[in-house]
């Protein structure tokens, strides 16, 4: 299976355009979906969260058009270790009753995303293998 770098980091660049503006915004529509009770502190926390995501955002739009061995390691792996790690915290959040079923889909949806960085790490090391090959 061959993933082209450019859709996935413009995919997930987008998405985290809109999570991330979501949470600056409207963060009490995410906890409302989540049924999650909003505080202060949490609205601050989800703001400041949301500034994250905009900058996350960015920085992989910058990489979009790197492929081959010009992938961008650090944030390839970055990203694919922040959504394993979020898949386990948002499966524990729903089993234990914090946030509601909406919880499963976040998980779900995570783990496609680290699928996603994991087939790119695959191909960058193919490439770099047929590369060292040739050499």
């Amino acid at each position: 299976m061959k993933v082209d770098y450019r859709s996935t980091s413009l995919s997930h660049c987008f998405a985290s355009a809109l999570g991330g503006l979501l949470l600056l915004i409207y963060p009490n529509l995410a906890f409302s979906l989540l049924e999650i009770e909003v505080s202060p502190s949490i609205t601050l926390f989800a703001r400041l969260t949301g500034a994250f995501m905009l900058g996350l955002a960015a920085a992989i739009y910058s990489t979009k058009d790197y492929s081959g061995e010009n992938v961008p390691l650090p944030l390839v792996i970055g990203n694919g270790t922040i959504d394993f790690v979020l898949v386990g915290i948002c499966t524990h959040a729903t089993v234990v009753g914090t946030i509601n079923s909406w919880g499963y889909v976040l998980a779900v949806l995570f783990l496609l995303n680290a699928l996603s960085w994991m087939f790119i790490l695959m191909q960058f090391s193919q490439n770099r293998k047929i590369v060292s090959n040739l050499g």
